[in-house]
């Protein structure tokens, strides 16, 4: 089993996507797209898909604000961190600065000056954030 594994592992080339839930999706919309800057891909009533980089990232309505036909409602997931890489430290900065401006609270810029670093935030559920550097 270890050897079919490691096959897969080693074709991933990155996240191609990924679904965040979240419980406003107008206020997760303004988050992501407006304040953010994350150019939208398309949209639904119940969800959006933006780009983050390589990846598409959905955001959709979580499970409590919904029932399917039946009445049923799905299963809640939980995604508790999502991280991004930047080119540089001088991107990780600018991503700092930025966030400073918004008003969004996050770590100071880290970084050791070979090239690893990282500033990490939280959206408007909760979910943590990381903006990266190799």
């Amino acid at each position: 089993m270890t050897v079919i594994a490691e096959r897969i592992g080693s074709r991933a080339a990155g996240i191609a996507g990924a679904t965040l839930t979240t419980a406003d999706l107008t206020r997760a919309r303004v988050f992501y797209l407006a304040r953010l800057g994350f150019p939208l891909l398309h949209e639904r009533a119940d969800a959006f898909t933006f780009r983050a980089g390589s990846s598409e990232i959905t955001v959709r309505l979580e499970a409590d604000a919904f029932s399917g036909a039946d009445g049923a409602k799905p299963p809640q997931r939980c995604v508790e961190r999502v991280a991004l890489w930047c080119a540089g430290l001088d991107d990780l900065r600018a991503v700092a600065d930025a966030l400073t401006t918004m008003g969004i609270e996050h770590s100071p810029p880290r970084g050791d000056g070979v090239g690893t670093g990282c500033v990490a935030f939280s959206d408007p559920d909760g979910i943590e954030w990381e903006f990266r550097v190799r």
